[in-house]
């Protein structure tokens, strides 16, 4: 789903370890799929899921290929005897930070073997009443991870490697664009969108690329007869969690079917059918992370057509101005209002003016308003159009510029906002709400900004803030990266907004001890052409770099380091100055369980490049808490 997935682990207290070495089916097991379930814990939270995992029986023996966030998998070996499979303590499932971990078993504070009851007529495993520990030693209770449940069940089917290779267009075919409806259900929320779609046709064969949060898109094949396209049950979707995900039809009695189209063929147009369209964890039996229950494909304009984005003219001259506003948006704890602070750049042409940037999300957007000559005073209409955000999941939503009356609680409909403007000071002000809205006609906000206040900033030497770090993923060794994460203040330490293109930051590193200024390299970050110290403000490559320091990630040259450093630099007015550094502990070694330090404040939740994030946003939430000991808590979610 996303190119380079997070690995967070915090290992709790270390004991000497009395481990058994890794067990591996011999040669002539016999190695099949099941399916494994299961709910497991650690000190970065809880995590549900279901996957592929390989079971392998060789007499009385039976084998587990063990899904577990130290290696991936690991072989571990039970004893099949009567309804009951035994899995020996103290086997090696592999290490972190230099201390190994291995299969235990416990029905409180005691270790034992880890026991699963079993069903051979069904083919399912299911964890007996105990917890499976990841723990460090075979003595005492110092584990890792755990897991509360964990249910391995055979598959009674597998995917026909012929339907799924015929899933994609022939070479040559002719590919047209067409526009799907659609609701879509998941996580107890429903979308309804409107978008393009790749539609093919060969033969009696019809190819829908079909969107969806796994992949964005995926082609799925169907057969034309008359009026009705049948598109078999089965075809691969993409991979979410560790599951294969397919689509299914849905039928009278939750039966899964072959999903069917209506076809028009005077209108061009295809209905789904009565049945459901899953996206489907399992082969079998109906496991959903999400449904259609309603798709209109069709050829030509879209029913929704989507306003152009604002254009600004060529050669248009502006200015970097510093945005403030209290951002109200709704979270999983309630209304929330936070201070922000980020700047944005205005321009005149006649008496138009152009703003680019009030848009966090899309920050390369424009809005377009009229000025008043004699009092300078900004109006900007309702209605315009940001473009499309898509999220790291693949799903895309629409926003849109809207002005709103307060209150905050019932805010109704807004023709314009406003701006009053202080000649004096060169301040444009608000007194209306801005909403990003998910509509160009009425009011449907995903959040506010309240009390906005433009501010020009000149080219003057300053101090910057130092920067903040939000999150450090540490380097791992199964993912060969790590991550930071960093808010880089665009203001003074006397209050001042600073330039953006002369804002920059400088990774440092401590080992030993000693600290030294990174150099980022050009033989492992492939998209620089030279080697780089000072990392502009402004600058992203999309894959190793994002805007602002909301997310970089970093390779083996740094995995050593202790702590790692930030600075701010700013060359405005000609000058250069640095922020203080802003250090975080490289994390090390497991920590104790009695040392698990407790949250000090309140929770933030952001998108993966460091965004604020409301209860609207679909994908993966990062939720982020600064514990009493100073170290920050960092774990991840999937709103559907």
């Amino acid at each position: 789903m996303m190119r380079k997935m997070t690995l967070c682990l915090l290992a709790m207290l270390c004991t000497a370890v009395s481990a058994i070495a890794q067990a591996t089916p011999p040669a002539d097991a016999t190695i099949e799929t099941w399916q494994a379930t299961y709910a497991m814990s650690s000190s970065y939270g809880n995590d549900e899921g279901t996957e592929a995992m390989q079971v392998a029986f060789k007499g009385d023996d039976v084998y587990f290929n063990l899904p577990n966030p130290l290696k991936g998998n690991t072989w571990v070996k039970g004893t099949l005897n009567g309804d009951k499979a035994v899995f020996a303590k103290g086997q090696t499932i592999g290490s972190y930070a230099g201390v190994t971990y291995c299969l235990a078993g416990s029905t409180g504070t005691d270790i034992t073997d880890v026991v699963f009851d079993y069903n051979a007529e069904d083919g399912v495993f299911s964890l007996s009443d105990m917890f499976l520990l990841l723990n460090s030693g075979t003595t005492t209770v110092s584990y890792a991870a755990y897991f509360t449940v964990f249910t391995v069940m055979r598959q009674t089917q597998q995917p026909d490697p012929e339907l799924q290779e015929g899933q994609t267009p022939p070479t040559g075919a002719d590919i047209e664009t067409w526009n799907i409806s659609y609701s879509f259900t998941s996580g107890g929320e429903t979308e309804t969108d409107t978008e393009s779609m790749q539609v093919c046709f060969a033969g009696s064969s019809v190819y829908f690329n079909f969107p969806n949060p796994i992949k964005g898109n995926t082609w799925m094949r169907g057969t034309l007869s008359g009026q009705t396209v049948t598109f078999a049950k089965g075809q691969e979707v993409g991979s979410y969690g560790g599951t294969t995900v397919y689509y299914m039809g849905l039928g009278e009695g939750d039966v899964l079917c072959d999903i069917v189209f209506h076809y028009d063929s005077a209108n061009r147009i295809f209905t789904l059918g009565d049945n459901w369209l899953l996206l489907n964890g399992s082969l079998t039996k109906v496991s959903v992370l999400g449904y259609f229950t309603a798709a209109t494909i069709t050829k030509g304009n879209s029913e929704e057509t989507k306003p152009d984005v604002v254009t600004p003219p060529e050669g248009l001259r502006t200015s970097e101005y510093s945005m403030t506003a209290a951002n109200i948006y709704f979270d999983q704890e309630g209304w929330v209002t936070k201070n922000v602070r980020y700047n944005v750049r205005l321009g005149t042409s006649g008496n138009n003016v152009y703003v680019q940037g009030l848009c966090h999300s899309l920050p390369q957007t424009w809005i377009k308003g009229k000025r008043n000559a004699s009092d300078g005073e900004l109006t900007f209409p309702s209605g315009q159009y940001y473009g499309s955000y898509k999220t790291p999941v693949g799903m895309t939503y629409d926003f849109y510029f809207a002005a709103a009356n307060y209150p905050t609680t019932n805010p109704t409909w807004a023709y314009e906002a406003s701006f009053s403007y202080d000649a004096q000071n060169v301040v444009y002000a608000s007194h209306d709400l801005i909403a990003l809205n998910s509509s160009a006609t009425e009011m449907n906000p995903y959040e506010f900004l309240a009390g906005v206040k433009l501010t020009k900033i000149y080219d003057r030497a300053a101090t910057p803030l130092a920067p903040v770090l939000t999150q450090l993923q540490p380097y791992s060794e199964e993912a060969q990266y790590g991550c930071l994460q960093i808010n880089i203040p665009v203001e003074s330490t006397t209050g001042e907004g600073l330039l953006t293109d002369k804002l920059g930051y400088q990774i440092y590193a401590e080992r030993d001890g000693q600290q030294s200024l990174y150099t980022f390299k050009t033989t492992l970050y492939k998209y620089l052409t030279e080697e780089m110290t000072l990392v502009p403000y402004n600058f992203s490559d999309g894959y190793d770099f994002y805007l602002g320091g909301s997310a970089i990630y970093f390779y083996e040259d740094l995995k050593d380091a202790t702590r790692i450093g930030v600075q701010s630099v700013y060359t405005g007015g000609g000058e250069r100055h640095e922020s203080e550094i802003t250090w975080i502990d490289m994390p090390q070694a497991p920590a104790g369980i009695a040392t698990v330090a407790t949250a000090t404040g309140t929770a933030t939740y952001t998108d993966l490049a460091g965004r604020p994030v409301n209860r609207n946003y679909k994908g993966l939430v990062l939720k982020t808490v600064r514990l009493a000991d100073g170290t920050i808590k960092t774990t991840k979610t999937v709103r559907k």
